[in-house]
């Protein structure tokens, strides 16, 4: 990683953190949702825009950094326990990709094809599927009290 790359990522590091900040000032939550809305407000201001040309963004693939079974875990449980579909179908779709897409379609009993349209972007995998995914990944969902 070059010294540029390492600035860009601890400035949108930072304007995350700034954008966090300043959510759970006004707003005094945390959620996805609460948090999507301010960016869109905050994306209409002119400073804003502004700077966002200035700004150099990168396609983000989190399997950049999720690169232990550990991480793996953890990152299915936070989306499981925000409890947006879209967001679990992306974790799992990471997960397969990081552990190799067609061994888990085969270990599921589905092909490949079915896999890769079930968890893109206009997949929308039924609770079969999903539970077939997580066997395959020799994971298990459980339930916890809110």
């Amino acid at each position: 990683m070059t010294n540029d790359e390492e600035y860009v990522i601890d400035d949108c590091v930072k304007f995350k953190h700034d954008l966090q900040e300043n959510l759970r000032r006004e707003s005094g939550t945390k959620s996805r949702s609460d948090y999507i809305k301010y960016i869109n407000e905050v994306s209409q201001q002119s400073e804003f825009q502004q700077n966002r040309e200035k700004m150099k963004f990168q396609e983000f693939d989190p399997l950049e950094i999720i690169n232990t079974e550990e991480r793996l875990i953890d990152y299915l449980n936070a989306e499981l326990a925000e409890g947006d579909p879209h967001y679990i179908r992306i974790a799992l779709n990471t997960i397969a990709r990081a552990r190799d897409i067609n061994e888990i379609a085969k270990k599921a009993g589905i092909t490949e094809e079915y896999l890769n349209q079930a968890l893109s972007e206009e997949g929308n995998p039924d609770y079969t599927t999903v539970q077939k995914i997580i066997n395959a990944l020799n994971m298990r969902l459980t339930a916890v009290v809110k």
